[in-house]
C-alpha cells in the first residue's frame, strides 16, 4: 500500500507540474495579452486624439467668441495632454496608464523613431496655438502654429497606423505560439495519464475494491463527517453575515441573492435585499448622469466577450456619491460608496456576479477638508509674501482707504442712498479703477489681479441696457470678498507687527520721500511691463505736501504716469527715428507762490496731444458725433480726454483701455477747488500744470497750448 501510494504521489506530482507549467504560460500569455491589449488600445487612441488635436486647433482659429475660444482651448489642453503623455507611455511605460513593462520590438523602436520628427513638429505647433491669446488667433504666429499641427497631422496619422497593426501582429503571434506550446503539452499530459492509468489506476481499483467493504462498515463514521461539514458551512455563513462591508453576489437579472452580509443593508440604507433588483435600488440613489452611466455599464457585466479587466475600467460606480433620507426623515444626505464587480465563471459561463460595497464617505471628506486646508493655506502664504513686499506703512494706509472706499460701495448700495444703479456702477468702477491703480503701484500684485478681474465683471455690467438691483449683487459679493483679503493681511500684519516689533521703525521718514520711492517702483514697474526705459525726476523744493492732500496726489501721479507710459511715451526705436532722445523722462516738481498756493506740475517728453486723434477716438466710442468735431477748436478736442469712457487704447488691459484714468484726474482737482493748465505740443511734450489753494475757490480747466 505504501509503495502504491509512493507511486501514485510521484505520478499525480509530475502531472502536477506539466498542468503547473502549461499554468504558468497561460497565465504569463494572459498577462501579457491584458498589456498588449491596453498597449493597442493607447496606440489606437492616440490616433483618435492626434485628430482631436487637429480639429480643436482648428475650431479655436474659427471661434467667433471668447467663451468658445477657450472653451475649444481646454479641450486642446486636455486632449494633447493625453495624447503627451500616451506617446512617452507606449515608449517607455507609465504605471499612471497601468503600462509598468514595454517591451517594444525593433520594428516597433524603428517606427517610433520615424514618427518622432512629425510629433515634435506638431507639439510645437500645439504649444504656439495654446499660448495665443484670443484677440491674436489670426495673427501670423498663430496661423504658422496651426500650419505645423496640420501639415504633421497626416504623417503622424500614418505611422500610427502602422504602429497599431504592428503591435496587433506581434500580439497575434505570441498567441499562435502559446497555442503550439499547449498542445506540446497536452500530448505530454495525455501520454502520462495513459501510462498511469495502466500502472497505477488499474491496480489501485483492484486494491480499491478490496477496500469497499471496509469503508461500509464505517457509515457512522461517515455522518459524523457529514455533521461536521455542516457545521463549517454554518459557520462559513456566519463569517460571510458579519463583515463589515456589503458583500452580495447577483444573477443576470440583477437580483440580489438570499446569501448576502448584514453591512448591506446598512450601506445601502435598505432592508429585505433578497430578490431586489440591484439596478432599481441604486436609481433612487444616484444623480442621472450615474444612472445612466451605470445601466449602460450593467449590460457589458454578463457579456463573455469582453475580459472582466476592461469590464473593471469601465466601472462608473467604482467610487459614486449617493444621495439618502436622513434618520429624522428630515432631508437628505450624501455618502460616498466605493462599489466593484467581480465575475464568479461556471463551465466557461458567468453564474454570478460578486459584488462588495464599502461606505467611504469619512475618508473622501477627510480628503476633502485636507484640500481646502490646503488652499486656504496657500491663499494666506500668498498674502503673507504680499505684506512682505511692501513697505509696511504704504501698505497700511493703502488697506486702510481701499477698505473705506470699497465698504462704501457696499453701503450705498445697502442704504439705497443711489437710486441711478447706472451712476452706482459707474462710481464703482471709479472706485475700483483707482484702487487697481495703487495697488500696482506698491506691487501688491494679489490685490491687483483680483481688482482687475472685478472691473472686469462691472465693465460687463455696464454693457446691459436695462440694469436691476440684482445685477449689482454679484459686484456686491466680489467687493466683500476682496474686503476680506484685504482685512485679513490687515490682521497678519498687526501679528507681524507684535513678533518683530518693527510696525513703526519708517513713522519718522519724510512723508515726499515715501511718495516718491513709491512713485519710483511704479515707473520701473510699468516701464518693464511696456518694455521702456523711462526716468523719473522728482523736484520738492523742499516743500511738503498738505496731509489731505498726500493720499489724492498719489492717485492722481499715479494715473498721470500711467497714461504717460501706456499712450504718451514712444518705444526707443520710434524715438531714435523722430530724432529724439532715446532715453524718455518723466518729471514732476512742486512749489508754492507767495499767496501759499501750491503748484504741481507734471511733464513728459513723450509725444504729446494728437487733437485730431483724440476727437476721432471720441466719434468711434460716440462720445460726440462728426459734425460736432467739425467745429471743435483745439481747446474742446482737448477736453474730451477728461470725458468718462474715453481712452485712445484700442483694447483693454490691465494698463489701459478702461477710459477712467483722466477723469479721476479731473474729480481730484475737482475735490480740491483747485485748477490746472494742460499745454501740449505734438510728438514733443506733454505738461500738466495743478495750482492748489490754501483757501477754498472755484474749479478751472485751461488748455494753454495745442499745436
Amino acid at each position: 500500500m505504501k509503495n502504491l501510494t509512493r507511486t501514485y504521489v510521484v505520478a499525480l506530482s509530475v502531472i502536477a507540474l506539466v498542468i503547473g507549467f502549461s499554468q504558468f504560460l497561460i497565465q504569463s500569455s494572459i498577462t501579457e495579452s491584458s498589456s498588449d491589449s491596453r498597449v493597442i488600445n493607447i496606440s489606437g487612441r492616440q490616433r483618435m486624439l492626434s485628430q482631436r488635436i487637429t480639429k480643436a486647433s482648428l475650431a479655436m482659429s474659427n471661434a467667433q467668441a471668447v467663451d468658445e475660444y477657450l472653451s475649444r482651448r481646454e479641450e486642446l489642453e486636455k486632449a494633447y495632454s493625453l495624447w503627451n503623455e500616451s506617446h512617452f507611455a507606449l515608449q517607455f511605460g507609465s504605471a499612471k496608464m497601468d503600462m509598468t513593462n514595454v517591451n517594444n520590438s525593433a520594428v516597433i523602436l524603428e517606427l517610433f523613431t520615424q514618427i518622432e520628427p512629425y510629433y515634435s513638429e506638431m507639439e510645437k505647433g500645439v504649444t504656439g496655438v495654446l499660448t495665443t491669446d484670443y484677440e491674436n488667433r489670426q495673427s501670423e504666429e498663430f496661423q504658422r502654429s496651426l500650419s505645423l499641427v496640420l501639415a504633421n497631422e497626416g504623417p503622424f496619422l500614418e505611422l500610427m497606423n502602422e504602429i497599431t497593426f504592428e503591435y496587433d501582429a506581434e500580439a497575434l503571434g505570441r498567441v499562435e505560439e502559446l497555442s503550439r506550446n499547449e498542445y506540446i503539452l497536452f500530448a505530454i499530459a495525455i501520454v502520462l495519464l495513459i501510462v498511469e492509468a495502466l500502472v497505477i489506476f488499474r491496480p489501485a481499483m483492484q486494491r480499491i475494491a478490496q477496500y469497499t467493504k471496509k469503508l461500509k462498515s464505517q457509515g457512522k463514521s461517515l455522518k459524523r463527517a457529514l455533521v461536521q461539514s455542516q457545521y463549517l458551512t454554518n459557520q462559513a455563513k456566519s463569517i460571510f453575515e458579519n463583515v463589515d462591508q456589503g458583500i452580495f453576489l447577483l444573477n443576470e437579472k440583477f437580483e440580489i441573492d438570499s446569501f448576502y452580509s448584514k453591512e448591506t443593508e446598512k450601506v445601502l440604507d435598505e432592508d429585505e435585499l433578497a430578490g431586489a433588483n440591484f439596478i432599481q435600488i441604486m436609481k433612487s440613489k444616484l444623480l442621472p448622469r450615474d444612472i445612466e452611466a451605470l445601466e449602460l455599464y450593467s449590460e457589458n457585466l454578463f457579456n463573455t466577450e469582453i475580459r472582466e479587466s476592461v469590464v473593471n475600467r469601465l466601472n462608473p460606480i467604482e467610487q459614486v456619491e449617493i444621495f439618502t433620507e436622513k434618520e429624522n426623515g428630515k432631508g437628505i444626505e450624501s455618502r460616498y460608496l466605493r462599489v466593484s464587480f467581480s465575475r464568479i465563471m461556471s463551465n466557461n459561463q458567468i453564474y454570478r456576479i460578486l459584488v462588495t460595497v464599502l461606505d467611504e464617505t469619512e475618508s473622501v471628506l477627510l480628503r476633502k477638508q485636507i484640500e481646502e486646508a490646503e488652499v486656504r493655506n496657500e491663499r494666506e502664504s500668498a498674502q503673507l509674501l504680499a505684506i512682505f513686499k511692501v513697505n509696511p506703512k504704504l501698505l497700511n494706509e493703502y488697506l486702510d482707504k481701499t477698505i473705506d472706499t470699497l465698504g462704501s460701495i457696499s453701503k450705498m448700495y445697502e442704504s439705497g442712498s443711489s437710486d441711478d444703479l447706472e451712476t452706482l456702477v459707474n462710481h464703482t468702477f471709479t472706485v475700483v479703477h483707482t484702487a487697481k491703480g495703487n495697488a500696482t503701484l506698491i506691487n501688491l500684485d494679489l490685490i491687483e489681479d483680483r481688482l482687475h478681474k472685478l472691473e472686469e465683471t462691472i465693465t460687463r455690467l455696464r454693457d446691459k441696457s436695462n440694469l436691476q438691483g440684482k445685477d449689482f449683487l454679484n459686484i456686491i459679493y466680489e467687493v466683500t470678498e476682496i474686503i476680506m483679503v484685504l482685512d485679513n493681511m490687515k490682521a497678519m500684519m498687526k501679528k507681524i507687527a507684535k513678533v518683530y516689533k518693527t510696525w513703526n521703525q519708517e513713522e519718522s521718514e519724510k512723508p515726499n520721500n515715501l511718495i516718491v520711492s513709491t512713485l519710483e517702483k511704479g515707473v520701473a514697474k510699468l516701464s518693464q511691463r511696456q518694455k521702456k526705459e523711462v526716468s523719473f525726476v522728482f523736484e520738492d523744493n523742499d516743500l511738503e505736501l498738505p496731509d489731505y492732500f498726500m493720499l489724492d496726489f498719489k492717485d492722481l501721479a499715479i494715473q498721470l504716469i500711467r497714461n504717460s507710459i501706456v499712450h504718451g511715451i514712444e518705444s526707443t526705436d520710434d524715438r531714435r527715428f523722430m530724432g529724439k532722445v532715446e532715453k524718455p523722462e518723466i518729471k514732476i516738481s512742486l512749489d508754492r507762490e507767495e499767496d501759499g498756493e501750491i503748484i504741481l506740475s507734471y511733464q513728459d517728453n513723450g509725444k504729446g496731444l494728437d487733437l485730431d486723434e483724440i476727437a476721432d477716438k471720441a466719434i468711434d466710442k460716440a462720445l460726440i458725433n462728426a459734425e460736432q468735431a467739425l467745429v471743435m477748436d483745439d481747446h474742446q478736442k482737448a477736453a474730451l480726454i477728461f470725458k468718462e469712457g474715453f481712452s485712445t487704447a484700442d483694447n483693454v488691459t490691465e494698463l489701459a483701455g478702461r477710459g477712467q484714468g483722466m477723469s479721476v484726474i479731473d474729480s481730484i482737482v475737482e475735490k480740491h477747488n483747485a485748477s490746472f493748465e494742460l499745454d501740449t505740443k505734438k510728438d514733443e511734450y506733454f505738461k500738466m500744470v495743478i495750482r492748489l489753494p490754501q483757501k477754498t475757490r472755484g474749479f478751472s480747466r485751461t488748455l494753454k497750448q495745442a499745436v
